[in-house]
């Protein structure tokens, strides 16, 4: 699969800025913008509970968004506009604010191709990941590898926050979500292996999960 996927890019400093801060309700929510590559920055949300403490020892959840029009924004509880609103209520879309609220820190992407103006095509009646990823590939470069290694410096960040247990990260996402969890999962130990590490060799990984 490494094979298939191709090279990823090198590591830069991550140089991360949170460029907002707002109370929502019980939860916190930070516009937090990094550095992935060279010449590109992953712009994302972070949701924590007002109460966590800076202390090591909290859970966090990379939730990774699907297609939809508005990017990572129903995710993270975003309700700017009735559309908003409408998206979050027919496809449950607001995970990351639900996850926040029961007790994770949160990191929402924004994957590539959806920009901060939103999911638009110069094709029209075509998906405009399909579009970016004939031109990329053309090239040697996949849309998915790109975005898998997003996925994995957001674990980088995460690992930086005084508030989580760099060994209890886990990730989830639907539909286009749900495909980054799995490829970014099966590339990243972190996601899984420091999750189950300790268990003994009859304990099924699922059974550490109540």
């Amino acid at each position: 699969m490494l094979e298939l996927l191709g090279e990823f890019p090198k590591k830069v400093d991550l140089d991360a800025e949170i460029e907002y801060l707002i109370e929502d309700g019980d939860i916190i929510r930070e516009k937090v913008v990094f550095n992935s590559e060279e010449f590109m920055s992953v712009s994302c949300y972070v949701l924590r509970p007002k109460e966590m403490k800076p202390d090591g020892s909290n859970p966090a959840i990379l939730c990774s968004h699907g297609h939809n029009p508005f990017g990572n924004e129903p995710i993270a509880g975003i309700k700017s506009s009735p559309e908003h609103v409408e998206n979050i209520k027919t496809h449950n879309h607001n995970y990351g604010e639900q996850m926040t609220k029961a007790g994770f820190l949160t990191i929402i992407p924004r994957v590539r191709v959806y920009g901060e103006k939103g999911y638009n095509s110069h094709f029209p009646g075509r998906d405009p990941c399909d579009i970016n990823y004939m031109k990329g590939s053309i090239l040697g470069i996949y849309t998915l590898t790109l975005n898998i290694w997003d996925s994995m410096r957001c674990i980088d960040y995460l690992e930086t926050r005084p508030e989580i247990n760099p060994n209890r990260i886990g990730m989830m996402g639907l539909s286009g979500g749900g495909t980054m969890t799995a490829f970014t999962g099966a590339v990243d130990k972190r996601i899984i292996e420091d999750r189950f590490r300790g268990l003994g060799p009859h304990e099924k990984p699922w059974r550490s999960r109540g």
